[in-house]
């Protein structure tokens, strides 16, 4: 099963998108080579918003939000690695929510009623991120790409 990363992303009803990076079509799970990513403040347990850490990773790859509807649609797909860093933020996608004010998406887990559950939620990037709110990123956008 491909991982469709270069079409528009799911948009919810009222948002619109802002930006949205493009990484390719790929093959696997395991050939995205995907990487938490903390930055030195969250690290060090002092709070950052999500527009400070929005210009820290400009340069790096942070994935975008079909990957979580991805993981959402596939649940069974997904290793319990990534399960263990929810809330997993998704800064690929940045989105206007209905009342206009920027925000990510990011991946929730938790056990209801004895059932395993993966769902979204979002968060404004004028919140502060903390050292438990790692954004999904790829380790090397140029590696195994399928187009």
């Amino acid at each position: 099963m491909k991982i469709r990363l270069s079409d528009n992303p799911f948009v919810p009803p009222g948002w619109d998108v802002l930006q949205h990076k493009d990484f390719g079509i790929w093959d696997s799970l395991e050939s995205l080579k995907l990487t938490p990513y903390i930055s030195a403040p969250q690290a060090n347990d002092i709070k950052i918003t999500g527009h400070s850490l929005l210009i820290e990773i400009q340069n790096l790859f942070p994935i975008n939000a079909n990957l979580l509807d991805f993981f959402i649609d596939n649940q069974s797909e997904i290793p319990d690695s990534i399960k263990e860093l929810c809330p997993l933020f998704f800064m690929g996608t940045i989105y206007f929510d209905e009342t206009g004010r920027e925000c990510v998406r990011c991946l929730c887990h938790s056990i209801i009623d004895g059932e395993e559950k993966l769902y979204w939620r979002w968060r404004w990037l004028s919140d502060y991120w903390r050292k438990n709110n790692p954004v999904l990123m790829l380790k090397n956008f140029h590696e195994s790409l399928v187009w």
